[in-house]
């Protein structure tokens, strides 16, 4: 897993004490102020006070923010100083108005409110002289104090999970409490911490905190609602004591002062730390929805995405001592084409990377390939087209075009050849390389090509065109449209069509699909400021290829976005092009020759999707993984399971199970959710036969958790 930067909101030149983000806007503040903006969703953040992100900057009214909250239009921020209490503000999200509701104290004047928490129905703040519970009544703008507790303790952090409180008191221990009633109550105190925590949070299974003694940093220890076992310390990593901590999914974040964020997870019987990320000075409290990480520091905010850069693991590599450029495949077989080194030529290789053989027709230079159904493979020559068949141990040459290749796609039996002006369709047969049909392309400059059934998309510097495809004739130039880069590439896959080129704030990847006889723009992401050089997919994700590093995009939800990737060389070498095959991805790339790397994905399916009356359900996963891979099973009733397929008997009644399964290996994982649906209505009768007249009595047995 990775913290990628995604931007800094900028808040004042003091610490900003406290974030919260509701997925749709970021709000910030600092001693005098708070800030709202609005989040821009798969793009990066780009904030600063003046840009058009920030809707507001409006002084705090009363106390001094502490710590904040959001819900809907309203944002509750705990105040310290000589106004201290809670104060309501509500954020018009039309109109980008921030106006100040109440204040209200509870527990006596000047008392410092320390931390607030808020879900869809309590807010819970604590306060030097306990822990405090609210309702707010969105309807009448009305905040109702319910009651206190624990008045004889400072609570300096709190936190809700479902109907319990964990609160974070002023001594060597946590205190835990129930909202079930509505009321804080049925206090349990778990002191047998060896250690003076700074912070706790539940994560749903596992209690963690944060270590203010010696140079220990976070603890985790299992809660069953009763007692606390305690599992792992993990030692402070740096010079700063560990603060505030957050949980979200798999993992915990923790504020670590002038040391930055750390992610963390609880693998493995031990804290494992994923990534870290420190731009500045003052990390004291952050807040996680989702993706997104909001860490308030000194003079800024960071905007981090968590990105799940292990998806991939190396599996093996090839270094032949030459430059590697192009690689495909026809699934038995993988064919690299080398330059320089003794192995200058076409190369073959089994899938696992091994060196059958090689061939070299001359010392020309071997460049673009492709394999057809057919068991042809097209290789890109100096200023020439050929042909090779391969029969497990030899190639044999079998015959050569004139024509200067920039690249080259294969289609079931068809080649796709594309020079600098023109896309052609070739066919090996009879003994000769057949040119069956070509395309001109306007203005010149073709850089890469992508081929479906019914079209032949090529990308040159300036433009994408679109040319119609009847089998192996072009039709007439479909559409084009106009980008900006110099170096473009183009892949297709699942009816959607892939741009590299450059957006109004740096490289993107730009995704259409075709409608109506023209490009259709669906959604974009940002790949920094680096330059690729390979696009390609291998039907679940697309890849990236930069020097140094290959990425995983994946469009779901309407969504393009970045899901991780892989230093994949050392060094500044480039992906210059992939293939895939049987679950693996290929790679050439530059003097470190072929990789082959193993995508690691969670998406899974389930049989039946849904059911009635207790059904058996069977979850598969989707990944092709060897025997090593770990595969663990949550499904959403308390039952766990490992191994790479899951049965599950579940009860009668409606209600949705959120399932979710965690993939790993060779160091790669993945998480993945879905929802099986428990539903129906169930009855029974008083009879099922009879003479007529039949009086028959129905009862409903539904059951609805």
């Amino acid at each position: 897993m990775s913290l990628r930067n995604d931007g800094i909101a900028v808040a004042g030149a003091g610490v900003n004490v406290a974030a919260w983000a509701d997925g749709e806007y970021t709000y910030h503040c600092d001693a005098t102020t708070i800030r709202v903006a609005r989040d821009p969703g798969s793009d990066s953040y780009a904030i600063s006070p003046t840009s058009a992100q920030v809707v507001l900057a409006n002084l705090a009214a009363n106390g001094t923010p502490v710590d904040m909250c959001a819900r809907g239009e309203y944002i509750f921020v705990a105040e310290g100083g000589a106004n201290a209490g809670i104060a309501v503000y509500r954020f018009n999200r039309a109109t980008n108005a921030l106006t100040f509701i109440l204040s209200q104290t509870d527990v006596g004047a000047a008392i410092p409110h320390m931390a607030i928490h808020c879900d869809g129905q309590y807010i819970v703040v604590g306060t030097s002289l306990g822990l405090l519970v609210y309702t707010f009544n969105e309807a009448t703008e009305a905040l109702t104090y319910i009651n206190t507790a624990n008045a004889a303790y400072a609570f300096t952090d709190v936190f809700i999970r479902g109907t319990e409180v964990f609160g974070k008191g002023a001594n060597p221990a946590i205190y835990r409490y129930s909202l079930a009633t509505g009321r804080l109550a049925s206090e349990v105190v778990i002191d047998t911490l060896p250690l003076f925590p700074n912070d706790v949070c539940y994560d749903g299974t596992n209690l963690w905190f944060t270590s203010a003694f010696g140079g220990n940093g976070v603890v985790v220890g299992s809660w069953d609602g009763s007692t606390y076992t305690e599992l792992d310390i993990a030692p402070r990593l740096g010079a700063q004591q560990y603060q505030y901590l957050y949980p979200s999914g798999r993992y915990v974040f923790v504020a670590c002062g002038d040391d930055g964020v750390r992610q963390l997870r609880y693998q493995n019987e031990r804290i494992v730390q994923m990534d870290t990320h420190d731009n500045g000075a003052g990390y004291t409290r952050l807040h996680v929805l989702g993706e997104r990480v909001v860490a308030p520091r000194t003079g800024a905010v960071d905007v981090l995405r968590v990105t799940d850069t292990n998806v991939l693991f190396e599996a093996v590599g090839q270094d032949n001592g030459g430059a590697a450029e192009h690689i495909c495949t026809d699934g038995t077989y993988i064919y690299g084409s080398l330059f320089g080194g003794g192995w200058q030529g076409i190369n073959a290789y089994d899938l696992n990377m091994n060196h059958i053989t090689f061939r070299n027709d001359g010392a020309a230079a071997y460049g673009a390939c492709a394999a057809t159904s057919d068991g042809v493979i097209y290789v890109g020559r100096t200023n020439m087209l050929s042909a090779y068949s391969f029969d497990g141990a030899t190639f044999g040459l079998l015959d050569s075009e004139l024509m200067t290749i920039v690249r080259l796609r294969a289609s079931d039996e068809i080649c796709f050849a594309l020079t600098a002006t023109r896309v052609y369709s070739c066919r090996y047969q009879t003994g000769n390389i057949s040119v069956l049909d070509a395309a001109v392309i306007p203005g010149g400059g073709a850089q890469d090509l992508a081929v479906d059934g019914d079209h032949v998309f090529v990308v040159t510097a300036t433009h994408v065109y679109a040319f119609e495809r009847n089998g192996t004739s072009f039709g007439r130039m479909a559409d084009s449209m106009t980008i900006n880069y110099v170096l473009g590439r183009i892949w297709v896959q699942n009816g959607y069509i892939y741009v590299h080129d450059t957006g109004a704030t740096g490289l993107r990847i730009s995704l259409y699909d075709w409608q109506d006889n023209g490009f259709n723009a669906l959604a974009s992401c940002e790949v920094g400021s680096t330059s690729g050089a390979a696009l390609y997919g291998d039907g679940y994700y697309v890849y990236w290829g930069t020097p140094q590093m290959m990425y995983c995009i994946k469009y779901e939800d309407n969504v393009l976005k970045i899901e991780g990737g892989i230093d994949v060389v050392t060094g500044a070498l480039t992906v210059h092009e992939g293939a895939a095959t049987g679950g693996n991805v290929f790679v050439a790339a530059d003097a470190d020759s072929f990789r082959k790397y193993t995508p690691v994905y969670a998406d899974h399916k389930m049989s039946p999707a849904t059911g009635f009356g207790g059904a058996t359900v069977q979850f598969t996963p989707k990944a092709v993984l060897p025997a090593t891979t770990e595969w663990e099973w949550d499904l959403g009733d308390g039952t766990y399971q490992d191994g790479r397929v899951a049965t599950r008997t579940y009860p009668d009644g409606i209600r949705d199970y959120d399932t979710s399964l965690m993939v790993e290996y060779g160091g790669a994982f993945q998480d993945g959710w879905d929802v099986f649906r428990m539903g129906g209505a169930l009855f029974s009768m008083s009879a099922v036969t009879g003479q007529i007249p039949l009086r028959v009595d129905y009862t409903d047995r539904t059951v609805i958790y």
